[in-house]
């Protein structure tokens, strides 16, 4: 039989100033995470990753691909929408002077889709990481995320519908 993979990212402690801290996105992590080993999925759990923190937690969930019918990503933390495309931010972000600079360090939804949706097992994607827009107003950049095309096999949920932005919450959790 094949297992089930979940690989769950809260990303609370933010080192700028301009990104804000959430502390509910480790609590939903470890909340989930312990959910999810009760109902028998092999957990990886990363909170407050740095850039070469999500490289490693990808890199080690790739080792275990092998022998996985279906893998469930939760992210809550930062994200933005530039230019119609998704990114996640590590807690190392730089401080977003530009565009590039906030992108470059950025984790692109995209490659992260690519890299664990395949016709033979089943992908989910939950992202709780539309909260507000630190680059400001500029080329590009919108409010929340962008809707997003997948193809067979693959679900993707937001925490809000595309554009808009959600709040951190007041609770334990968001």
């Amino acid at each position: 039989q094949k297992n089930r993979l979940a690989i769950i990212i809260g990303n609370s402690n933010y080192r700028r100033d301009r990104l804000n801290d959430l502390p509910h996105a480790s609590n939903d992590a470890a909340k989930l995470a312990d959910s999810l080993r009760r109902l028998n999925f092999e957990v990886m759990v990363g909170t407050d990753l740095t850039r070469d923190g999500f490289d490693k937690l990808f890199k080690d969930a790739d080792a275990r691909l092998a022998d996985v019918s279906a893998v469930l990503i939760f992210f809550a933390g930062h994200g933005i929408q530039v230019n119609g495309r998704n990114y996640l931010l590590p807690v190392d972000t730089p401080d977003p002077t530009s565009i590039d600079a906030i992108t470059s360090a950025a984790i692109k939804l995209d490659d992260v889709v690519a890299r664990y949706a395949s016709r033979d097992r089943q992908t989910f994607v939950f992202l709780d990481a539309c909260r507000n827009n630190p680059v400001g107003s500029g080329a590009g950049v919108s409010n929340g995320l962008a809707q997003m095309d997948v193809g067979e096999n693959m679900f993707v949920a937001f925490a809000t519908q595309p554009g808009n932005v959600t709040v951190d919450g007041t609770g334990q959790n968001s």
